[in-house]
């Protein structure tokens, strides 16, 4: 074999080594893409499902809007949450406004007559975007804010019906890429819909169960649902604010419906009327829980 025939075939094997050296150097940067995107995917499923979680154990509207503004901001690392909530009757402001937790609009939450009016694009928001701001689309969904890097938007929809949107908001441009997996956002904003609306009929039912205007039957039979939507917070509340002994009753019933032992203590012992607290009593006789047991072994001594 001839020397210039020798240097050309070396010439061709270093260039083939060369060429797959590049394609290796273009699949392992590939493969760390891929990695970073399905550890960011791993992460934020993860932080999804315990958002999730603590969304569904919100004992009110107040509570719930917190945890989806600082909950969810805390959680994700995110620079702003922003609520947009489609509310044309006013029904749910007013509802807030008897809140006696917080009676103020809470921080974050935004209201509107219609959706649209904040951003056209949201009619057509049938599941989550995510991509780089842009000021002629996004103002008015970050109000007052510096400009974002990228958003996520994630529609708050039950059935064909659009709730609402949160807007996530990062300084980071590359944080919300179209590529980043969006299906447990899809599952976040289906959540935080039916939490919504949960939290709308609560605050509805202790609305009814509150006004001393309305018949004690109707008032009776709200407590009762409340209690089957283990209401406990608000059915305390009614209780220390009634003077109605067949509401007492019926607010008694409804925290026995929710096996609520613990605060069926606390009414017990700070219960002057011995009728109602006998009726307490009672109700706790026939549950087994600690607390329960606890309290009729004080009892006896």
């Amino acid at each position: 074999m001839g020397r210039s025939q020798t240097e050309s075939q070396a010439g061709e094997g270093a260039a083939h080594l060369e060429a797959l050296q590049d394609e290796m150097r273009h699949l392992q940067a590939r493969l760390a893409q891929l990695t970073d995107e399905v550890s960011r995917n791993d992460s934020l499923l993860r932080k999804t499902q315990e958002r999730e979680l603590e969304l569904l154990r919100a004992g009110s509207l107040t509570d719930l809007f917190e945890r989806l503004i600082q909950g969810l901001r805390a959680s994700y690392g995110l620079d702003e949450v922003a609520l947009i909530l489609h509310d044309p009757q006013h029904e749910i402001r007013h509802l807030l406004s008897g809140d006696a937790t917080n009676p103020t609009e809470p921080p974050g939450v935004c209201f509107v007559d219609a959706l649209v009016t904040v951003a056209p694009q949201l009619a057509n928001l049938d599941r989550p975007w995510l991509g780089p701001y842009r000021k002629a689309d996004h103002e008015l969904l970050v109000p007052g804010l510096a400009p974002p890097g990228s958003l996520a938007l994630i529609p708050l929809r039950r059935s064909e019906q659009l709730d609402g949107v949160l807007v996530f908001s990062s300084s980071d441009p590359v944080r919300f890429t179209s590529e980043l997996a969006s299906d447990f956002l899809a599952h976040l904003g289906l959540v935080a819909a039916i939490c919504v609306e949960n939290g709308v009929n609560r605050a509805r039912l202790t609305a009814i169960a509150g006004d001393t205007n309305s018949s004690p039957a109707l008032r009776g039979e709200a407590v009762q649902q409340l209690g089957v939507m283990h209401a406990g917070d608000e059915l305390a509340r009614l209780y220390a604010r009634e003077s109605a002994p067949e509401v007492k009753k019926r607010i008694i019933q409804g925290l026995f419906i929710s096996r609520d032992a613990t605060r069926l203590v606390e009414l017990a012992k700070a219960e002057k009327d011995m009728d109602l607290k006998k009726d307490i009593v009672q109700k706790l006789s026939l549950m087994k829980s600690k607390e329960a047991t606890d309290y009729l072994v004080e009892l006896l001594k």
